[in-house]
């Protein structure tokens, strides 16, 4: 079974001039009928062989200065409001494939807050990778949310009800063996949309953490998948299989 590893994979010039003055004679044939030097000012009303004014260069600036200011503030958004991130496996097939780059928003858990279908992102900090790092899965349970599934049933439970999970592996049961879990404040329950191949909670419950991921590891949420080209998308936010489940008793965060 692959262990889903998800780390960020994340003057214009100048025109040279004669300063030297021009002789007597050339001065004399450049003059104007009012006896001025073409390039330079004659008073209003002396005549009308005034060169025009040159356009000024006052709207390019302002439209350069746009757009380094829009760069500038992509840069800063993408430095602190996103990150990209890799797929290396297939656990979360079929809504995100191996190959697959994703951008996650880093507003989650604040200021907005996760929610059951939510695709997060989180810090390895439980040793469920070889080497740490990230990983992404589904958040199925909430703090205080009880999570079961019994073999031969059609969908999983969450706070006793069944969930459809339309985003599961086509042939995929919602698990391999019953299991059932009660949230703790501050952790969450998550699963992996490929079940027969995901290292999730599941897998973890006899581990550090007890499979329970801390709302503190959360990175952020998984917005869009962005390359490849053919691919780009939602990464399969899914709050609506959940909104018959009701609020755990108790519930915290």
């Amino acid at each position: 079974m692959s262990r889903p590893d998800h780390r960020l994979v994340p003057p214009a010039a100048g025109h040279a001039h004669d300063s030297g003055a021009a002789p007597a004679d050339d001065a004399a044939r450049r003059a104007g009928p009012t006896g001025a030097l073409l390039g330079h000012a004659v008073p209003s009303g002396a005549g009308s062989h005034a060169l025009p004014a040159k356009p000024g260069r006052g709207p390019l600036r302002a439209v350069l200065a746009v757009v380094v200011l829009t760069v500038l503030a992509c840069v800063l958004a993408w430095a602190f409001l996103a990150r990209m991130y890799a797929i290396p496996s297939s656990s979360m097939e079929p809504g995100l494939r191996a190959g697959d780059r994703v951008v996650a928003t880093l507003l989650t858990p604040e200021p907005y807050p996760v929610r059951r279908g939510d695709v997060v992102v989180f810090d390895d900090t439980k040793g469920w990778l070889a080497d740490g790092g990230h990983v992404i899965k589904r958040v199925v349970g909430l703090p205080g949310d009880t999570v079961s599934f019994t073999p031969g049933e059609a969908a999983l439970r969450v706070n006793g009800v069944p969930v459809a999970e339309p985003y599961l592996a086509p042939g995929d049961a919602p698990a391999q063996d019953a299991f059932e879990a009660t949230v703790p404040a501050g952790r969450l329950w998550v699963l992996g949309d490929h079940r027969s191949a995901s290292a999730d909670s599941r897998a973890h419950r006899d581990g550090p953490g007890g499979g329970f991921v801390s709302l503190d590891d959360v990175v952020g949420r998984a917005r869009f998948v962005v390359w490849p080209l053919d691919r780009i998308g939602g990464a399969g936010a899914a709050p609506e299989a959940f909104e018959a489940v009701p609020d755990a008793r108790g519930a915290g965060s």
